[in-house]
């Protein structure tokens, strides 16, 4: 026993090196984000920072390697050569001290306008030249990086055994299952691949399964054969399985090469009408290598496929997919009472805590049958049951090995830079939705989104988040008016299914609770720190405390914090209230990216928040409808991607702002780039009084010919909020040329002067605009010339204001105009007439709260609309007839308006059933519409 101890802290020393060592992988990124910095400002020149640069970059690659090889799916860790241990253990405290040293200077340069440069040179090529020196040696094997070359052979018997969902467990399917049955049996007398998709666990296999042993598919195919392909598929084995299920066992298929397989296949299948389940598809490239062995005989053949994945079933040829839903609460219940009590009652002492039990497994049918399996043990112990449901996840996962690696499935196969994104997602607090463009956000902050040629981060972010979608990891909760997502979420088992793996690789720091009885930190950091490691790095830097009430700041940043908030990259405080702007604490976050606070009252953007050089997405939140100054020195932060105040913003005079950002540090720094023309040592760079006078008078040519960027340009600012549409606000646009996204808030009364709504037409990127103009005595203004309007604008939404219908005329030329949103009387007035040739791309149109009572149309004023929403109108007589006759129109939503609009929307979904058209689908709702 004695002997035991030993191993056990070595194991234990082992699993916290390689912790730390995924810290300084982190802590490499902010050393190169530093140079960056320090070379924009004219502190280091070019070449120092590429030099220094590519040797930090080689560390970095190292340490990475080393990371990737500490665990390899299965185990935590697999143990390197000493040599590679101990090199990493090393660099672990030099890397430290080079970007204590690097932020030191940072801080420095903040107040002075040229620094001496002492980069610790011989630190960083001692272990260069340490790295270079194992690599020659051949210490980094393939066996360290966790390379493999045998894999499990795999089962060659027809149908797969069954999971833990066994095959009497159907409840639930029916009317799916009708509408499947339907297409397998009727339907293109072509060959067709159908397709059953859904994220694991949902009951994909079940359903095919119960397809393919129904006794009317049964009749109709004269051949039917069943193979589980898996995540690595060899074409021999599925060829192989599937003349298993078709030929005698005494054929001897085994001795066939993998072409005269094909082709047996093929003459077996030729003139039959044949049935093929292929399960558990994960590559196209299954169908793509199996589909010339499928003949095409025009006679009623199908190929069934499940997958999780919906790109990995997306064929060319006639094809269907079914998104397999979540089983309803009546589905869930049944299905949950026939595993523990079969034909008899649940206990009615059971049946509240056993109704909360089913609704933690939010209708997936492989945790409701786990759970049920759990509560066989003890059917009638009302106190287990609700212990039970307080632990549910926990529970779960470790009682049902089968159960999470079948999920584990879906998280190896992700690519490498959706495994983060996803981990992510299962870091952040269980709330119902979570909202995509904060998600976009963090992402991009976090350094998750890998830059793509010719594409926005953000696009790039939702191309990662559709994959997760298409890979049924991630539900879409609600859809954007363009179709786009809006709002995701993430079932509680593949949440769990994060936590775990998380834990596993020391992911993401645990959320800080402000409490008064909370503790920041669990013993498990208090031990890093105390160890002198490093707290404050992870894969994920996110802070983010979610109890809703107000905390002071001394609360939130104290000695116990701080620590963890100096190398933040995304700060979200947003659900505790501060009284006012943390100065003391942002002055230390140099790499924070990511910055959400809310605070009691906020007048003007305080001076801290612009010496956060990395800053991308900036939300502050507080009161509403108050006014806030937007200091000139916003045009220094040229990183910045996003800006959100909930206050109205206004600008002072552009013409009065100094100018903006690194620019002007570089004009004042740019004697150091004549450090270009001398020797560099390493150590520091010649000061000016040592210089040659030649060289002293040619400071100003050197000057002149640096390619320094436009003064004030906020090049990647992508959304602006609340933006005060008055004053200067044409030479702000003039700095944010790149804008997508523009809000607009204007209060405005008799008392002010005139308004004039600005000139956009230079915003040749801007997509989506909202104006929200709130009057006080009903002052009267107009659109302006359609010119004034950026062509790529694609979505507007216009709330209160009330302007005269006939402006809206203006709007109708708008060339890209999709989606267009007219809330709280923004147009005033009893009638609104459209005109021939208006809104010729308009998809989508809402109409919410107005006084709107006669709207005159037609089906050519809108060619392209594919969905009408009207919402509160409760003077509306009704919608117009010729709307239904729109040959684009999909669906028409009412949300409690007036008895003749409701019931003109019924005469119009009648009249197209009477014509044959059933795609049109009419919603009406006696409630209002929540915004």
């Amino acid at each position: 026993m004695d002997r035991e101890v030993p191993l056990i802290l070595s194991f234990q020393k082992l699993y916290f090196s390689f912790d730390s060592v995924a810290k300084a992988c982190k802590a490499v990124q902010f050393i190169l984000e530093d140079l960056e910095l320090l070379c924009d400002r004219g502190s280091i020149s070019n070449e120092t920072n590429v030099s220094f640069g590519e040797d930090i970059k080689l560390i970095g690659r190292y340490l990475r390697s080393v990371q990737e090889a500490s665990t390899d799916g299965h185990a935590p860790f697999l143990f390197p050569p000493p040599e590679d241990r101990d090199l990493a253990m090393d660099i672990v405290p030099a890397i430290d001290k080079v970007l204590l040293k690097v932020d030191g200077m940072i801080r420095d340069a903040s107040f002075h306008l040229c620094i001496p440069l002492f980069l610790p040179v011989h630190i960083v090529r001692n272990l260069v030249e340490r790295i270079r020196s194992v690599e020659v040696h051949g210490h980094r094997d393939d066996t360290f990086l966790g390379l493999t070359n045998s894999q499990e052979e795999e089962n060659l018997s027809g149908i797969d055994g069954n999971s833990i969902i066994d095959s009497e467990i159907v409840i639930g399917f029916e009317d799916e299952a009708r509408e499947l049955q339907d297409k397998l049996t009727r339907g293109p007398q072509r060959r067709q691949v159908i397709s059953i998709v859904g994220m694991p666990g949902i009951g994909k296999t079940t359903l095919a399964r119960r397809l393919y042993n129904d006794l009317s598919v049964v009749y109709h195919f004269h051949t039917r054969a069943w193979v589980s392909a898996s995540q690595v598929f060899q074409m021999r084995n599925l060829l192989c399985r599937i003349l298993r299920c078709i030929l005698s066992r005494k054929d001897p298929i085994f001795r066939m090469s993998d072409e005269d397989m094909g082709q047996k296949l093929y003459k077996c299948l030729k003139g039959h009408r044949y049935l093929i389940v292929i399960d558990d598809v994960w590559d196209i490239k299954v169908w793509n290598e199996l589909k010339i062995y499928f003949p095409e005989d025009k006679n009623f053949s199908r190929i069934l496929m499940t997958s999780r994945i919906k790109k990995a079933v997306r064929v060319k040829e006639n094809s269907f997919i079914h998104c397999l839903r979540a089983r309803n609460e009546k589905e869930s219940w049944d299905l949950f009472n026939c595993k523990l009590f079969g034909d008899s009652s649940c206990p009615e002492e059971l049946v509240e805590i056993a109704n909360r039990i089913v609704a933690k497994c939010n209708g997936l049918p492989l945790a409701i049958v786990v759970i049920a399996g759990i509560l066989v043990r003890e059917k009638n112990n009302e106190k287990y049951w609700r212990k039970v449901h307080e632990n549910m996840g926990s529970i779960i996962s470790s009682s049902s090995k089968e159960f999470m690696d079948t999920l584990e499935l879906s998280y190896k196969h992700l690519p490498s830079e959706l495994k983060s994104c996803f981990l992510y997602l299962g870091s952040l607090p269980e709330i119902s939705d979570i909202l995509v463009t904060r998600l976009f956000q963090s992402w991009i902050a976090e350094g998750f989104i890998q830059e793509t040629e010719g594409k926005r981060l953000e696009d790039v972010a939702e191309d990662y988040l559709m994959d997760l979608v298409n890979r049924s990891l991630v539900t879409v909760a609600k859809k954007r008016s363009d179709g786009g997502i809006k709002s995701c979420n993430m079932h509680d088992v593949l949440r769990e299914l994060c936590l775990k793996k998380t834990n596993e690789k020391k992911f993401v720091l645990p959320k800080c609770e402000c409490g008064l009885n909370a503790a920041p930190f669990s013993d498990y950091e208090r031990f890093l720190m105390y160890q002198g490691h490093f707290p404050h790095f992870s894969h994920c830097q996110y802070f983010h405390t979610y109890k809703s009430h107000y905390v002071s700041e001394d609360a939130v940043f104290n000695r116990d914090t701080l620590a963890v908030y100096r190398y933040l990259n995304t700060l979200d405080l947003r659900h505790i209230i501060l009284d006012h702007f943390p100065d003391r604490i942002l002055n230390d976050l140099l790499h924070l990216r990511d910055l959400a606070l809310h605070l009691r009252r906020l007048e003007a953007l305080p001076s801290t928040l612009f010496k956060l050089w990395n800053l991308e997405t900036c939300i502050l939140d507080g009161e509403r409808g108050g006014k806030v100054i937007l200091p000139c020195a916003i045009f220094k932060m040229e990183k910045l991607r996003h800006l959100k105040v909930s206050g109205e913003l206004h600008l002072k005079d552009p013409r009065k702002c100094s100018t903006g950002g690194r620019s002007a540090i570089r004009l004042q720094c740019f004697q150091t780039k004549l450090s270009q023309q001398h020797e560099i040592t390493g150590m520091g760079i010649m000061e000016d009084r040592d210089r040659p006078s030649s060289s002293r008078n040619s400071l100003m040519e050197i000057a002149a010919s640096l390619p320094w960027r436009q003064d004030g340009i906020l090049e990647n600012l992508q959304s602006l909020s609340q933006l005060c549409p008055a004053g200067f606000i044409n030479r702000v646009l003039e700095r944010t040329p790149n804008l997508r996204k523009l809000g607009l808030h204007m209060t405005f009364s008799k008392g002010n002067d005139n308004f004039s709504f600005p000139d956009l037409s230079q915003l040749n990127h801007l997509e989506a605009l909202k104006f929200k103009y709130q009057t006080l005595g009903m002052v009267a203004w107009s659109f302006p010339h359609p010119h004034m309007f950026p062509p790529s604008l694609k979505k507007l939404t216009l709330i209160g204001s009330h302007v005269n219908w006939n402006e809206l005329s203006i709007l109708e030329l708008l060339p890209s105009l999709e989606v267009l949103k007219i809330k709280d009387n923004f147009f005033n007035g009893p009638q609104w007439e459209t005109s021939d040739h208006g809104f010729p791309c308009l998809k989508f149109l809402k109409l919410s709260h107005t006084d709107l009572r006669e709207w005159i149309s037609s089906s050519s004023h809108f060619p392209n609309l594919q969905k009408l929403v009207l919402n509160g109108c409760l003077e509306l007589k009704e919608i117009p007839y010729e709307i239904g006759e729109i040959p684009t129109l999909q669906t028409i939503q009412v949300y409690r308006s007036s008895e003749s609009t409701m019931e003109s929307a019924r005469q119009i979904h009648e009249s197209n059933i009477d014509i044959g058209n059933y795609d049109l689908k009419v919603f009406i709702f006696h409630h209002f519409e929540d915004c």
